[in-house]
């Protein structure tokens, strides 16, 4: 493969790196994805979760900065993608960068729109993430308080989502 992977973009590397693992199928067990979802990332017809991009770089055996801006080495390196669990918010590694933040607040403000069925569109959910995890970064720098903080920030959108639900006339205009 003579392309050069840090022009192609996100599905483009993608493409590279399962290629390059094998087949598939088989890079979309290892990442405990569906078939299907990997094939769509690919062919850039939806763009994967923080959580899904974690996961195809593990089973890649990349980093998920190289899969997000092409930039470095393209070989994964254990400091730079920490072992992920659905709720382990509460270490952040230090290793990791406050890249690992940022995944960790967009992935859990996207869960929270996603459990509360509210759609908001990628760039919003992106600037709404970036926002929160500013606040996170401007209160504090201890990586033990940032998963609290995670949770804080989740429990205050999630109250002012039901606010706004339940709260006539805040929605879109009647017809």
């Amino acid at each position: 493969m003579d392309r050069k992977p840090h022009l192609m973009g996100l599905a483009g590397r993608i493409k590279f790196a399962v290629e390059r693992r094998g087949l598939q199928k088989d890079v979309a067990r290892m990442a405990g994805i569906p078939p299907r979802t990997l094939g769509h990332y690919i062919a850039a017809t939806n763009e994967p979760s923080a959580t899904s991009l974690m996961k195809i770089a593990e089973a890649c055996d990349v980093s998920v900065d190289w899969l997000l801006k092409g930039d470095g080495d393209d070989r994964f390196t254990p400091s730079q993608n920490a072992k992920f669990g659905d709720a382990n918010f509460g270490r952040v590694r230090e290793t990791s960068g406050n890249d690992e933040l940022f995944g960790r607040v967009f992935d859990a403000v996207h869960r929270l729109y996603k459990e509360e069925r509210v759609a908001l569109p990628p760039i919003d959910l992106g600037r709404l993430a970036f926002r929160k995890y500013s606040e996170i970064i401007d209160a504090t720098g201890d990586p033990e308080e940032c998963g609290a903080m995670i949770k804080l920030i989740v429990a205050q959108l999630r109250a002012e989502i039901r606010a706004a639900q339940a709260a006539p006339g805040t929605g879109k205009a009647s017809a």
